[in-house]
């Protein structure tokens, strides 16, 4: 089962980065239990997020900055993220408006579980500076 392969990877120190899914897809059996996802279409580019600034992903190795959330192409995220336990799961970025989650991420056993909803794909394509630096902090984490 590719589900136990992959929570054996986390416990045993890996980090699962899951990007953005469809979800119609993801709510039938979610690789991330807790999280259940809604699709929109009301997260524009340039939708206002608030950040967790001392959160890892947004400050280290790259300090995010105000700036790095301009110019975002199409979309900022594709799905309204709802999550079971607040308590379990960090949320260092979200929807300025709405406070629903963009990022959320846990720790489990020594590792981590992060789903990213934020529409990363089409800023990486279009060599957007900011969302290649808030990847690379993802990844190195």
């Amino acid at each position: 089962n590719h589900k136990s392969t992959l929570d054996r990877f986390v416990e045993r120190g890996g980090h699962l980065i899951v990007l953005a899914q469809d979800a119609s897809v993801w709510n039938v059996d979610p690789l991330i239990p807790g999280i259940e996802l809604e699709a929109t279409s009301h997260h524009y580019g340039e939708l206002p997020v608030s950040t967790d600034a001392g959160h890892p992903f947004l400050a280290q190795p790259n300090a995010i900055q105000p700036q790095d959330w301009h110019d975002w192409l199409f979309l900022r995220s594709h799905n309204v993220v709802s999550i079971s336990d607040s308590e379990t799961f960090e949320q260092p970025i979200k929807a300025q408006d709405s406070g629903a989650p963009l990022l959320v991420t846990q720790k489990v056993g020594a590792g981590r579980k992060t789903y990213v909803d934020l529409a990363l794909s089409h800023q990486l394509q279009h060599v957007h500076a900011g969302a290649f630096r808030l990847f690379a902090n993802i990844v190195s984490e």
